[in-house]
């Protein structure tokens, strides 16, 4: 009986480091997402922008300053690198996907099979610049049953600003 309550003891003191460290984790990362957010909009205050839409991502938050028509994103990976562009910079604004071929079976009987890698928004640009890439889902951070919802979210901004970059075509016209 005693090595019973002795066992049941160690699992529920695992248990309950287990619980805690997961809480301790969800935490930190609300502390961070909040102060990025914070950094995020001081930089937007900064050069005069009044965000109509935001998003949050795992390593990009995103804004639209309708009125302005301006785009400010922030890319944070260990460091935060905000890009500003106004809309009459952008060309165009597609959804990229990106996919990685993945061998499955054994040395007998092998299949290889295409897995989708990443979902993002790519920028091109009038001047030929650089294109622009911002990452809504990617397979090595995001679980696989978050891919539909950001593939949604980013078809949303996608329409958004395609609508948007027409208006700035017809603008010009």
């Amino acid at each position: 009986m005693p090595t019973f309550i002795t066992g049941a003891l160690v699992v529920a003191g695992t248990i309950v480091i287990i619980m805690l460290l997961i809480a301790i984790n969800k935490q930190n990362n609300r502390r961070q997402t909040r102060v990025l957010l914070h950094g995020f909009n001081h930089a937007g205050a900064i050069r005069g922008l009044s965000f109509s839409s935001q998003e949050i991502l795992k390593n990009y938050i995103i804004g639209l300053d309708g009125l302005h028509r301006h785009l400010l994103i922030l890319h944070y990976s260990g460091t935060a690198i905000y890009t500003s562009l106004p809309l009459a910079d952008i060309k165009t604004c597609i959804i990229k996907k990106n996919y990685e071929s993945v061998e499955y079976g054994s040395a007998t009987k092998s299949a290889v099979e295409q897995e989708l890698r990443s979902i993002s928004l790519q920028f091109s640009f009038n001047n030929n610049a650089d294109d622009l890439f911002v990452e809504f889902y990617n397979s090595r951070v995001n679980s696989i049953y978050e891919m539909a919802e950001l593939e949604t979210k980013a078809k949303d901004w996608q329409l958004l600003l395609s609508k948007m970059l027409q208006k700035e075509i017809d603008i010009r016209a």
